[in-house]
């Protein structure tokens, strides 16, 4: 099993990558994002 970490915008990094070759994402949402309405940390 091969692993790799991309590291970019993901317009770019995409736009790299063969058709059906990725099978996970991990996103990092923006900093002071806010839910239902509440601070987050």
């Amino acid at each position: 099993m091969t692993h790799s970490l991309h590291l970019g915008d993901c317009r770019a990094v995409l736009a790299t990558l063969d058709d059906c070759s990725v099978d996970s994402i991990v996103c990092d949402p923006p900093y002071e994002l806010g839910f239902m309405g509440k601070s987050w940390d």
